[in-house]
């Protein structure tokens, strides 16, 4: 019967434009759902209204987010990711930037708390080391949290097993967080805002009962060993543009931190160890004194006068010598 009803069947040739309003007004319907995601239609009492998506907790494990509605919870590598990459800084609809940053950094402490530092540091030493990041301010910011996280005097043992642990697993994270500082601050721009978020988080911790003032011996090792292992090239291009930023300069981390050469074998036998030498003179007293390898009584106590007499206990190669004058 099939058959012989489509032997009488005429072919018919369908015409795409019978249905070009409606696919324009679904277009127009669904570009609109694109740009306001965070709301849905819904037909109440006989009304339609938009609201919120999931304004009520369908499932088990749903949160509720800054739109009010209930969403599924990401996970603490998501979280972190974002954190690094997006930041925070011109905020959202829903939150001002200083809330988004408060959120995300109380986030970063709960996740450090449960043992998962590692996990932070190593999402942001691989996203610092990709150039997946527009923009430092939530990673410094991030970097310091786990440098300066301290809610007791983590140098303290205890009789406890289990907090004895997570003082030590604090420790390391300090020291993690600080090693990573050459990579992560690579201009004194970056070092400078990571020590002003490290002296904000100190000085907003207490360890023990006194405050914390930030500048413990490893902290001050790190800073030391960010200005020594720079060439002489860079160091004197960092200290020139840019000697101070966020309120910091130079002087005040020499200050603070008191990097110096004398003490460390390494450079003594250098050839650019008096270039260097110089180089930290200027970033503390801002000039330079040139010494010559033969002086008169009257120059030698000119030079006593004005530079660190320590310096003059330490013998200086023909080699350092010349290489000052040609610098």
């Amino acid at each position: 019967m099939a058959e012989e009803l489509n032997e009488f069947q005429e072919s018919v040739d369908f015409d795409e434009t019978t249905f070009m309003a409606l696919s324009n007004a679904q277009e127009r319907f669904r570009r609109l759902q694109l740009h306001d995601a965070d709301h849905e239609i819904v037909a109440r009492d006989g009304k339609i209204e938009k609201v919120p998506r999931q304004m009520e907790k369908v499932k088990e494990g749903q949160v509720q987010n800054a739109a009010g509605g209930y969403v599924f919870p990401v996970s603490d590598e998501t979280q972190v990711r974002r954190f690094l990459i997006i930041g925070s800084e011109k905020g959202s609809y829903y939150q001002t930037a200083e809330k988004m940053t408060m959120d995300n950094a109380q986030n970063i402490v709960k996740i450090i708390e449960k043992g998962n530092g590692h996990m932070v540091l190593r999402e942001l030493a691989l996203i610092n080391s990709e150039n997946r990041n527009p923009k430092m301010s939530s990673m410094l910011f991030t970097l310091a949290i786990c440098a300066r996280i301290s809610s007791h005097d983590v140098m303290k043992k205890s009789e406890c097993p289990l907090v004895d642990s997570y003082s030590q697993y604090l420790r390391e994270l300090h020291a993690a967080a600080l090693s990573l500082i050459p990579d992560v601050c690579r201009i004194p721009t970056h070092l400078f805002e990571f020590i002003d978020y490290c002296q904000t988080i100190a000085n907003s911790t207490r360890a023990g009962s006194k405050s914390s003032t930030g500048w413990g011996r490893s902290m001050r090792k790190a800073i030391s060993l960010w200005y020594k292992n720079k060439t002489s090239e860079k160091l004197a291009m960092f200290l020139t543009k840019y000697p101070q930023r966020e309120g910091w300069s130079h002087r005040d981390l020499f200050r603070l931190a008191h990097p110096s050469l004398f003490n460390d074998s390494r450079f003594a036998h250098q050839e650019n160890r008096l270039e260097r030498e110089q180089l930290f003179r200027f970033a503390v007293k801002g000039d330079l004194v040139k010494r010559k390898r033969k002086m008169t009584e009257e120059e030698a106590t000119e030079v006593e006068k004005s530079w660190n007499k320590v310096s003059l206990d330490h013998p200086y190669t023909t080699e350092q010598l010349v290489k000052e004058e040609s610098s």
